[in-house]
């Protein structure tokens, strides 16, 4: 029996690979672009205070990221015991030895045009492999789930780092918090640049926006203590609303979360373990990455790379412009800055030091209550002992 021609046609289209683009060409100095191919026409709204709003994106496989309790294994290297949201046995704040807090991320594939002044030029991702895209570095290949934490590490009453609701964010210099994190499993890490990229680059495409505080603020404003300001304890936002995306309040105070991960930006800096510098002169710095978690040190050693790309970094300013690595397409690093927070994707700030083994915080608050984004940077060096030197993280656990 044959089957009719507009069933063929239906066919052909769900099986056909979808790409999701925006475009900034035309944006000039601002954050918003324009959707095209596949996203041209959604809708991506955000909670403001718990409701219910239109996210078309919500029923698209590669922006879906279910949250779950699991346990990890030390022995098979991977979690277990799944049970997801909304399920009986489901909590915000397991207790369970080893059981976290989690959300499922699904591979997809990028292209990015870096090409203007104010660049990125479009950004475009894709449930499948397309000619001239590349799967998104934090996933090892396309067809493996990856698990991260929903939570900022905060230290529960056995002594170690967990994804639950209730904690508060540690704030420790990056050795401290490399340590606490191998207390863990000694094969775990914080948060490294390639996830940042990636969330970067889905957000990105779902807000149709280079900017996020253009969507929303984020915890960037509180009491002022050493530089920073109060943070919040996890749970704040997350458990609060059913939407995929949102904040209580929108005013700067409030928590937000974004696809599972709560603090997506604002509130504690994450540091970045796979990313590091060395001052070259001026405002030009060697870029060093390090693929291997295991092989982490204070210092720079034969495992870390360097990058043939070099990054200029200057104090107080804004990053309006970016690089790649040639080798490592999605290594995006500052190359041009405008004093305007207005018109910069990312801050880059300079915290101090001699100029030798520089680690990088990203995502949260800190010197100043404006431009908190993904892209913002923090390079400062790991011995300083003031808090300027010191940030939170993410408790992460590969699998295999």
């Amino acid at each position: 029996m044959s089957t009719p021609v507009r069933q063929h046609a239906l066919l052909r289209e769900t099986r056909r690979p979808r790409i999701y683009t925006v475009s900034f060409q035309n944006s000039g100095t601002g954050g918003a672009g324009e959707r095209q191919d596949a996203a041209r026409g959604l809708v991506a709204n955000v909670s403001i205070g718990g409701g219910a709003v239109r996210n078309d994106f919500d029923r698209i496989p590669i922006f879906q990221r279910p949250i779950c309790n699991a346990t990890w294994d030390h022995t098979e290297r991977k979690w277990r015991d799944f049970v997801w949201q909304g399920e009986p046995r489901f909590s915000w704040s397991p207790t369970e030895p080893y059981r976290e807090v989690l959300y499922r991320c699904r591979p997809f594939w990028y292209k990015i045009d870096l090409n203007g002044t104010y660049s990125p030029a479009s950004v475009s991702v894709s449930d499948a492999p397309q000619e001239g895209f590349f799967l998104a570095p934090m996933f090892k290949n396309g067809s493996d789930f990856v698990y991260r934490p929903c939570f900022q590490a905060g230290l529960g009453a056995d002594g170690l780092l967990h994804s639950r609701a209730g904690l508060a964010p540690l704030i420790a210099q990056a050795t401290e918090l490399m340590e606490r994190v191998r207390a863990y499993d000694p094969c775990a890490h914080t948060e490294s640049y390639a996830d940042l990229i990636s969330d970067w680059m889905l957000m990105a495409v779902e807000f149709g926006n280079r900017r996020m505080q253009d969507i929303m603020m984020g915890r960037v404003k509180g009491v002022q203590a050493n530089y920073y300001i109060d943070l919040l304890p996890s749970g704040e936002a997350l458990t609060q609303s059913s939407a995929t995306s949102g904040t209580p309040i929108n005013d700067g105070y409030s928590a937000l979360f974004w696809r599972g991960k709560e603090n997506a930006w604002g509130n504690a800096t994450s540091y970045i373990f796979d990313f590091s510098a060395e001052q070259i002169e001026g405002e030009s710095y060697r870029v060093f990455y390090l693929s291997d978690p295991t092989k982490w040190a204070a210092e720079h050693n034969e495992h870390y790379e360097e990058l043939a790309a070099t990054m200029t970094f200057r104090n107080y300013t804004w990053a309006h412009a970016w690089r790649t690595d040639p080798k490592h397409p999605w290594f995006l690093l500052p190359a041009a800055y405008t004093d305007s927070s207005t018109r910069g994707v990312g801050a880059a700030l300079f915290g101090g030091g001699d100029g030798k083994n520089l680690c990088v915080f990203a995502s949260g608050y800190s010197y100043s209550q404006s431009g908190v984004s993904p892209l913002k940077l923090t390079v400062i060096t790991a011995s300083l002992n003031d808090r300027r030197g010191q940030g939170g993280a993410r408790l992460i656990l590969e699998e295999g």
